[in-house]
């Protein structure tokens, strides 16, 4: 364990214990990191502050569970990228029906607003595994290579499930039937 990962299990454990005053130089230890970690995560930086802010709740709501001893750092670094994804998630559910255009890609048909809800019930009715790599590349912008770590398959398993998932979905819009 690094010294800087030894630093912040010591105040980790000392605000455990309930000495709220380490969460001060915990905080001026770890910032720059989280604020690292947070952008990289997010994809909506409109939600930059909250998701930060909601870092630092869950570190203190969440601190019974922290080992001590263990790697502090690793710890608070998976809580900002679980609230990052928590944001990600809630941004993809504000996502606008035109934001959909591009699963299907205008260049091969118009489609209009009718298309567009069919075509959000379609990406509902795709087996897990392909709707989550549609979600994934398509909403969260993760390339190919980053999804198959995800779900341990190789690039060119991603890109088969990929194309297989955008034709039963451009056959849907055209179509209107399963």
């Amino acid at each position: 364990m690094s010294n800087y990962s030894k630093e912040t299990d010591t105040y980790l454990t000392a605000i455990k214990h309930g000495d709220l005053t380490q969460f001060k130089p915990l905080y001026d230890l770890i910032a720059s990191h989280l604020f690292g970690l947070i952008n990289y995560y997010l994809i909506d930086k409109s939600y930059f502050e909250d998701a930060l802010l909601e870092v630092y709740e869950r570190i203190l709501m969440y601190i019974n569970s922290y080992v001590e001893g263990s790697d502090g750092y690793n710890w608070i670094c998976k809580i900002a990228e679980n609230t990052a994804r928590k944001y990600n998630m809630k941004r993809s559910n504000d996502v606008s029906l035109p934001d959909v255009e591009g699963v299907l890609g205008t260049a091969s048909f118009e489609i209009g607003f009718i298309d567009r809800l069919d075509l959000c019930f379609a990406i509902d009715k795709l087996q897990t595994p392909d709707r989550e790599i549609v979600y994934n590349y398509f909403y969260l912008g993760k390339t190919m290579e980053e999804i198959g770590r995800e779900l341990n398959l190789s690039k060119s398993a991603i890109k088969k499930r990929l194309d297989k998932s955008i034709e039963f979905l451009k056959k849907f819009v055209k179509s209107g039937k399963l």
